[in-house]
Parts: structure tokens; C-alpha cells; sequence
């Protein structure tokens, strides 16, 4: 089994500023509707998407992505019902994490006012 780990660290302020500069140009490039629907119930939207900003970037380093195109809509950070974050790819990424044969991903996000920061972890077969 393999195993890699990508990890991020976010400023929200960075979030906020790119949403307040760039809008919903901003907002559509990087987030899918899910994502910007569950950061707008929390209490801070901007901390939440900071977050869900951080595990897409861990989960191109976990991938070995890291000098790749960023494609953020190819990667959506969903809630299990016990509030656990799950990770779904689609398109190029998915693509390219299968054939990678990763068969798992995980990931854990955490935040303040501040930062937000997310490790994902990548199990693969070889």
C-alpha cells in the first residue's frame, strides 16, 4: 500500500479579499454550488470556504499535483452526515488519481478567525 499527505494552510482574509476583488468570478472558478450552499449556512462563510479552499490545495499535494493545472471544481469537499468531510473528484483529477490507483482519500479540516488548514491523506495500491 502506498500512502501520501498533502496538508495546506489558508489565511481567510485571503479568501475574503479574493471574494470581495473578484466576486462570483472568484467564487464559481474555485467552489462548487454544494460548497458555497454549506458555507453560507456556518456562521462564518468565509472561514468554511477557507477550509474547503486548504483541502483542495492538500489534495493536490497528497495526489502529487503540485505543478499541475489547478482544476478546484474537479475536487468537492462534502459533509457526511456526522459532519465528517469527505472528499469527491471528478473530470482530469479523478482521472488522474486513478491512475495513480488511489483508492482512498481522507481529510481533515480545522479553522479559526484567522487560518484555515486541511490535511488529506492519499491510500494507494503499489
Amino acid at each position: 500500500m502506498r500512502i501520501s499527505v498533502g496538508i495546506d494552510l489558508v489565511r481567510v482574509e485571503d479568501v475574503r479579499a479574493s471574494i470581495v476583488t473578484f466576486g462570483d468570478r472568484f467564487i464559481t472558478r474555485v467552489f462548487m454550488p454544494s460548497e458555497v450552499a454549506y458555507a453560507r449556512s456556518t456562521a462564518d462563510k468565509h472561514q468554511a470556504l477557507a477550509a474547503r479552499f486548504a483541502a483542495k490545495e492538500a489534495t493536490f499535494k497528497a495526489l502529487g499535483l503540485e505543478d499541475e493545472p489547478r482544476d478546484f471544481r474537479a475536487i468537492e469537499v462534502i459533509r457526511e452526515s456526522n459532519g465528517a468531510p469527505r472528499l469527491i473528484l471528478f473530470g482530469s483529477i479523478k482521472a488522474l488519481a486513478d491512475a495513480r490507483k488511489v483508492t482512498e482519500l481522507v481529510t481533515s479540516l480545522t479553522h479559526t478567525s484567522d487560518y484555515a488548514s486541511a490535511v488529506v491523506i492519499a491510500y494507494g495500491e503499489g
